[in-house]
């Protein structure tokens, strides 16, 4: 007697390979660039992390990026590619993390800020750039002087 052979795995795979294509997506702009303190590129090496931030202006998601080696980014909203175009406040935070000690290991690795801390501050950031559709190559150019930006009621 012959066997039934079942749907079920068939489906499921199908199903799978439906969601594998839809990860894929992206959205209608795209951000990469550089990010440069006082005309100079950051520093290289596997100690170097950082992050940007791009929040909207007007409201929605805000997109990242990670700050990688030599200081180049590009930037994602979730798991999307891109994001979406409008008027964006940046943030950028880069630090060098120290190595750990010799034979032993840290739960926190102690780490040296590279960029300013008013660049990690979305209310002291002066940073603000417009991204349209389609590709997008943004320099973030940032200096360590410069008069801190405050909020309206002169706090920081």
């Amino acid at each position: 007697m012959p066997q039934k052979l079942s749907l079920r795995p068939v489906v499921a795979f199908a199903l799978f390979l439906v969601l594998l294509v839809g990860c894929g997506q992206s959205l209608p702009a795209t951000v990469t660039g550089t990010v440069t303190l006082d005309g100079q590129s950051l520093p290289e090496g596997p100690r170097m992390t950082g992050s940007v931030m791009f929040y909207p202006i007007g409201g929605g998601a805000a997109a990242y990026g990670s700050v990688t080696s030599g200081g180049n980014y590009s930037m994602q909203t979730g798991d999307l590619k891109g994001l979406q175009p409008g008027e964006y406040v940046v943030t950028v935070r880069v630090v060098d993390i120290d190595p750990p000690p010799p034979g032993g290991y840290y739960n926190a690795p102690a780490s040296k800020p590279i960029t300013p801390p008013r660049y990690s501050n979305q209310k002291q950031s002066d940073l603000k750039v417009q991204v349209v559709l389609g590709a997008n190559d943004i320099d973030l150019k940032l200096s360590s002087s410069g008069k801190v930006r405050t909020n309206g009621a002169g706090q920081l």
